[in-house]
């Protein structure tokens, strides 16, 4: 269980984001990383060994948030943010990534 400094008084904001986010719970949050291999605590105490249990718990939630925004939501043109990854397009990779050559247009004289 995620445990912090004035917990009591932040739950209800936390819990209200999370369910906005469609998300269950911090603990829920910080497996989901887990098993992305994104360990929040090693990251935020790599920068900052003293810091604060909450700023750990904080950067889990806008870790969590920013991931689910990125994998679930869509482009305007309807295709995932990671779809020339997920599914594997080495073509969209190339154009997305890659400078080419743009089409020669010979200009015109009037």
């Amino acid at each position: 269980m995620a445990t912090f400094e004035s917990q009591n008084r932040r739950m209800p904001k936390i819990e209200a984001c999370l369910k906005a986010n469609g998300l269950e719970s911090l603990d829920a949050c910080n497996e989901m990383l887990l098993a992305k291999g994104i360990d929040c605590d090693k990251i935020i105490r790599g920068i900052q060994p003293i810091c604060f249990d909450n700023a750990v718990w904080a950067y889990t939630l806008g870790t969590a948030i920013a991931v689910c925004s990125i994998v679930f939501n869509r482009t305007i043109a309807g295709k995932s943010y990671i779809y020339p990854l997920i599914p594997f397009s080495w073509s969209e990779v190339k154009k997305r990534f890659l400078r080419g050559r743009l089409p020669h247009t010979e200009k015109r004289q009037n």
